[in-house]
């Protein structure tokens, strides 16, 4: 099955303009139907087509997950096939008809999106605009391999807690209200999708790419997430060797959810940027 789905609620017309944007660990497909208005009105006449990425084992994936992260269930892994279908839908990296793209993933989707770019500038393609929210960069961890070894500071967060104790995690996190939380019969249906998630994040390896082509690079953060300072965003910058710039926003992990007229007018600004 595709992983690559179009959100409901878009014109029909044809787009100029390609926009994906990939979700956090155990979101829904619907996560990014509140931006098609904000950024329908942020691009103005520019024409846009949206889609999301929505992984094996998640609702309306058609393809069930494996119960542990392996080789072929990987972040690494389905950035290659995000980029496949991606091209699929493409004529040719030379073809004046071939639309710009921006990719924005918030959390564990900003790893996908930095697997998803990698693999599309392993093919040759560039991409208009990559911003990467709330996703700290990998830190390097010694060892005796030649090649270093870029592992997330925070995995293993979820694996040891019990039920209980990780839907608290979820709830001070924002990941989840309260009311859902104490709410155990519909909490416990979501909470094993949440899990296979961060093990895909806990198994994410990062290694440094020979080329990273995108014409534009945007970390964003909020301002109360320890888990994702500005400090630790930044050194996405540095790993992959890319200049670009940072905002920081008002509010903890998913400050995302209460900016987005804000972060859609980020995106509009790439395009504004391209000469015509």
């Amino acid at each position: 099955m595709a992983l690559l789905n179009p959100l409901p609620g878009q014109k029909s017309t044809p787009a100029s303009l390609d926009v994906l944007l990939l979700p956090h660990a155990g979101a829904l497909p619907s996560t990014y139907i509140p931006w098609v208005g904000p950024l329908r009105e942020a691009f103005g006449e520019t024409s846009i087509r949206l889609s999301t990425a929505v992984l094996p084992g998640h609702v309306s994936s058609g393809e069930s997950a494996p119960r542990r992260a392996t080789e072929l269930h990987s972040l690494h892994r389905y950035g290659d096939r995000l980029a496949q279908e991606i091209l699929a839908q493409r004529p040719s990296k030379d073809s004046s008809e071939t639309r710009p793209l921006i990719i924005l993933g918030h959390s564990m989707g900003a790893l996908l999106a930095v697997e998803t770019v990698r693999a599309l500038s392993e093919a040759g393609q560039s991409v208009l605009g990559t911003v990467l929210s709330a996703s700290a960069a990998p830190v390097k961890r010694k060892r005796f391999a030649r090649a270093p070894i870029y592992v997330r500071e925070s995995a293993g967060e979820l694996r040891e807690l019990n039920d209980r104790d990780a839907l608290e995690f979820l709830v001070k996190m924002g990941g989840i209200p309260r009311e859902l939380a104490d709410q155990p019969e519909v909490a416990l249906s979501f909470l094993p999708q949440i899990r296979r998630d961060f093990e895909l994040e806990d198994a994410y390896r990062f290694t440094p790419p020979a080329t990273f082509s995108t014409k534009n690079f945007l970390t964003l953060s909020g301002s109360e997430d320890d888990r994702a300072s500005t400090e630790k965003m930044r050194g996405w910058h540095e790993l992959l060797g890319v200049n670009g710039r940072h905002r920081e926003f008002p509010g903890g992990h998913f400050y995302h959810q209460q900016h987005v007229p804000e972060l859609a007018a980020a995106l509009a600004g790439f395009a504004d940027a391209t000469p015509s």
